[in-house]
Formats: structure tokens, sequence, C-alpha cells
């Protein structure tokens, strides 16, 4: 038998809890579906261990040198900031000769991630010939600090095209 409050069901004869606008639970509910955008939700799961995510485009290309930075403050000392880093290298192979592009990530002048690409001699000694690799490099990084840490990004090559970086604190207690 359904029961009703005000001419409206609120348990129905398969006894499931309908209208239920204004009510109160203890202990647990388990809901197949919710409507509207969940802002009165509490007590909900935290996260996976993500704190927090910087992303940095730096532009579109840049020769050899420095490229940019991007900065993250950790919210605390043993977190783990998970890094992705990448872009296109351009490598001019004119004249049969070959070589490396390089392009590396810093923290304080110390070298945390590089990508490195080679590029054989193809024998074409036309000055317009460019080898094109997209470059990618992730790293777990451990700064040990809560001040403001800064990466640093520089290229050694023809042309760096696109590059980012994405900084992503994890709490340590996630991190194995």
């Amino acid at each position: 038998m359904a029961i009703q409050i005000s001419g409206s069901t609120v348990i129905d004869n398969s006894r499931n809890y309908t209208n239920g606008v204004g009510a109160n639970f203890s202990g647990t509910l388990t809901a197949n579906a919710f409507s509207g955008d969940g802002n009165n939700l509490t007590n909900l799961p935290v996260n996976a261990g993500t704190v927090q995510v910087v992303h940095k485009y730096f532009g579109s290309s840049f020769g050899s040198g420095a490229v940019g930075n991007a900065s993250i403050t950790p919210t605390s000392s043993s977190n783990k900031i998970l890094i992705y880093f990448n872009g296109h290298m351009y490598r001019h192979n004119g004249g049969n000769r070959g070589g490396s592009s390089y392009a590396y990530l810093q923290r304080g002048g110390v070298g945390i991630v590089t990508i490195q690409e080679s590029f054989d001699q193809n024998g074409d000694n036309d000055s317009s010939n460019w080898r094109r690799i997209p470059g990618f490099a992730q790293r777990v990084d451990g700064p040990g600090t809560t001040g403001s840490v800064t990466y640093d990004v520089n290229f050694s090559g023809s042309s760096f095209e696109y590059p980012n970086v994405t900084l992503i604190e994890i709490d340590s207690s996630k991190v194995q």
C-alpha cells in the first residue's frame, strides 16, 4: 500500500521512496539517479589524490634557448608533482648532416626531464629539408616544499613547436 502525505505519494507500492523534497535520512541511502546539479550534496568521498592541476601552453614556435616556465605551489611538502611535458621538435637536416634536438625541463637549474630526438643523415643536400618528431615525457618530482616551484623549459635544436607542460600535485599518500 502506498503512503501519501498531503495528497503526494512518498512511498509507492514497491516500497520506493518518492517525492522526497526536504527529506532527511540517517544511515546509508542508495540511489540510482539524482536530478539537479548536486550543489547541496555533502560528505562525498574525496578524490583519488589529485590536489591541483596547472597547465601551461607556451605558444606556437621557439628556436634554441629558453621557452618559458610553469609554476605550482604544493599544499604539502610531502606531496609529489606529476609532470607531463611535450611538443613537436623540428631539426633542419639539410646538407646531409643529421643531428639531435633536446627539450628539457629544469627546476632550480637541475634537469628534471629531457626529451631527446635524434635525426640520421638522409643523404639529401637540400637545404630546405626538415624533420619533425613529436616528443613526450613524464616524471614524478618531489620538490619537498610548500613554496612556489618553478619549472623552466629550454630547447636546443632548430625549432620547438606547440610546447606545453602540465603539473599535477598528487597527495603523497596516494603515490606508490
